[in-house]
């Protein structure tokens, strides 16, 4: 998802737009994942604004929120990274099982996972 989130709003096309509305099950992405922010002329006074993306913790959270919609239980994400570092994915395991014991070993099982992982 962040790599179809452009850093500025209007650098999102169409198809990505009815992309991310199906990914989210929303339109709601644009207004929660985009803050406007002032755009300075050359004598200091405020021009017009632009919307540019939040951070990608920011969409990782609109994300797990979404996903709780439909399950119980949701993980914290786990940052898939390149051998250089750049995160590529978040990874989150959910259940749609709504048994507290269920939910307490997958946890455990996510905790494992993010300590030989994470």
């Amino acid at each position: 998802m962040v790599r179809q989130l452009a850093n500025d709003f209007d650098a999102v096309d169409a198809a990505k737009q009815a992309s991310l509305d199906e990914i989210f099950g929303t339109p709601g992405w644009r207004a929660e994942l985009y803050a406007e922010q002032p755009q300075l002329s050359l004598f200091d006074d405020v021009g017009s604004s632009v919307r540019r993306t939040k951070s990608a913790r920011d969409i990782e959270v609109y994300a797990k929120g979404r996903l709780r919609i439909l399950f119980p239980y949701v993980s914290d994400p786990l940052p898939l990274l390149t051998p250089r570092g750049a995160q590529l994915f978040s990874l989150f395991c959910a259940s749609a099982n709504p048994s507290p014991v269920a939910h307490a070993l997958i946890a455990k099982g996510v905790a494992h996972v993010l300590k030989k992982y994470g």
